[in-house]
């Protein structure tokens, strides 16, 4: 009789978020009692990135039972349920000493086509590194990396793709948490002015086959044939 309804087809439903009410992959979920093994239930569970869009179902008796919240560089939370509820939202709060980044990359004006683009953090050390977790999905980049500062201090974020121009941006550790939405818009090239032929003949003949105006042009499309645009939207949390 301890596994009945609570609702949901005794699924009890969680989601954990942090203090900006975004989700947070990879958490532990442990269920601390000792009656586990009679009730055949595992005693933890566990998110992933790719599924956190959804909250995570457990099936439990319909009883008072202490669940334990734990993700990497975030603080734990032992959470009490009771025998009616159905579903609840944590939030936990970022750990002293951490920064995590989260952020979209999506293009402006032109497809990413089969080509996600590419992410590289640099930090203090003159190293860089990726993302731990991206997804590309319907022409959008989402990605998230966490770090111990003292470990990698992040300095900055570049994201590059073969048909746009290279975007870096500036990261501020301080912050604890920062949330980029980038945009990223095509390699946009200007063609040069067409000098075209006044059609008057001056009657001079270098021998080379072609004008000093042509030769000009160029001249001057060779300097202005990459001309570029770019657009960013940077949302600090």
């Amino acid at each position: 009789d301890l596994v009945r309804s609570r609702g949901l087809g005794d699924v009890y439903k969680r989601q954990i978020k942090d203090t900006l009410a975004a989700e947070i992959e990879n958490a532990i979920v442990t269920v601390e009692d000792e009656r586990l093994d009679a009730w055949g239930l595992a005693a933890t569970y566990s998110t992933t990135f790719t599924e956190i869009s959804s909250p995570l179902a457990i099936v439990l008796p319909a009883t008072n039972l202490n669940l334990r919240i734990a993700a990497d560089g975030f603080n734990s939370q032992v959470v009490v349920i009771d025998n009616t509820e159905t579903s609840r939202e944590i939030q936990l709060e970022l750990a002293d000493g951490y920064y995590r980044l989260k952020g979209t990359v999506a293009a402006f004006g032109f497809d990413f086509g089969s080509e996600a683009p590419d992410i590289a953090i640099e930090l203090a050390n003159g190293n860089t590194t990726s993302p731990d977790t991206t997804v590309f999905e319907n022409g959008v980049l989402t990605f998230n990396w966490m770090s111990e500062i003292e470990i990698a201090s992040p300095q900055s974020i570049t994201l590059t793709h073969s048909g746009a121009e290279a975007q870096t941006i500036t990261l501020d550790e301080s912050l604890g948490t920062e949330v980029i939405e980038a945009q990223l818009l095509p390699v946009k090239v200007e063609e040069a002015p067409d000098n075209g032929d006044s059609g008057t003949d001056t009657g001079t003949d270098n021998g080379s086959g072609s004008s000093g105006g042509g030769n000009a042009a160029w001249l001057l499309i060779t300097a202005i044939a990459l001309l570029r645009r770019k657009r960013l939207k940077v949302k600090r949390a």
